[in-house]
């Protein structure tokens, strides 16, 4: 490999969505958020995806947490529109330490529900465990944002208030 293809996998690889071209990330996002899920195109009914949901929720509170992923895998699949999927897929991933796959799964529940600050959080941890400061300190910004004055998110504000000072901290 080159020097300069060396340099530019190394600055392109963090932070790489906020170099995506807005209009095109929000076409994407529509297209996903209205395809079809493919549970329906299979004509399963909605009950086997909660009872789905109810086996990996089962593994995850067991501790067996390599099952959940492969559940909750197996449901972000076949419902792939439901947040709530992606989110127990990126916890039970974070168990496993494979927090690119959890980072990846919280960015997604992101992305299906902007306004949600929860899944950005959990992303933020991942994100450190990767020693990815920047895109961490992106994301706990965001939280930041999301939770605005809502009283209800007040800890979680905190949260993401301290951990961006820290990240900062770091970074500069």
């Amino acid at each position: 490999m080159s020097t300069s293809t060396e340099s530019t996998a190394k600055t392109t690889k963090p932070g790489l969505k906020r170099r995506i071209n807005p209009e095109i990330m929000g076409l994407v996002t529509q297209t996903v958020k209205n395809a079809e899920p493919y549970y329906v195109k299979r004509g399963l009914p909605a009950e086997q995806m909660e009872a789905l949901y109810a086996a990996g929720y089962n593994f995850y509170s067991a501790g067996r947490y390599e099952d959940a992923c492969n559940i909750f895998r197996l449901l972000c699949s076949y419902e792939h529109t439901n947040p709530r999927n992606w989110i127990a897929l990126g916890g039970a991933s974070q168990h496993v330490n494979n927090h690119r796959s959890a980072g990846a799964a919280f960015t997604f529940a992101a992305i299906l529900n902007p306004r949600d600050p929860v899944p950005q959080i959990h992303a933020v941890d991942s994100f450190i465990a990767l020693k990815d400061f920047a895109q961490a300190a992106h994301s706990a910004k965001a939280v930041v944002a999301l939770c605005g004055d809502n009283p209800d998110y007040a800890p979680l504000k905190s949260r993401a208030q301290g951990l961006l000072e820290a990240l900062n901290a770091r970074l500069n």
